[in-house]
């Protein structure tokens, strides 16, 4: 591929892994791409929704998810190429958005719909 659409972490942090690690692997993503001639374009993190992601029994294990969560995003948002996401899925609360959501950590259809509405505008004007 000539590009590559990058977004991955969210399972990692709620999982419990630190945003550092994160960001290492997101770096060793974006440094084979480049290593490739692929051009790496990063999607901010969405955020969760830990009163639906506790009705379904999944475990949220790092109580500061959303300041791992924003360290990413930040990293994200300082790479040449992304597309940021996160504020179209979010709540007031700052959560993801109950009607987006199945299990307060995935977006469902409408969700997934809003993010590759964003993804082809991006790609679009800049591709």
């Amino acid at each position: 591929p000539q590009v590559l659409i990058i977004m991955g972490g969210l399972n990692d942090i709620r999982g419990g892994s630190d945003a550092d690690a994160v960001i290492k692997n997101l770096e060793a993503i974006r440094d084979k791409c480049l290593a490739n001639d692929i051009t790496p374009v990063f999607c901010t993190l969405t955020s969760m929704n830990p009163e639906l992601i506790h009705k379904r029994g999944i475990t949220l294990t790092d109580k500061d998810w959303r300041e791992a969560r924003e360290k990413i995003n930040f990293w994200i948002m300082r790479t040449p190429y992304f597309i940021d996401v996160a504020p179209a899925l979010t709540d007031d609360k700052g959560y993801l958005r109950a009607d987006l959501t199945p299990d307060g950590l995935h977006p469902a259809l409408r969700g997934k719909k809003i993010i590759g509405e964003a993804v082809a505008a991006y790609l679009t004007k800049n591709f």
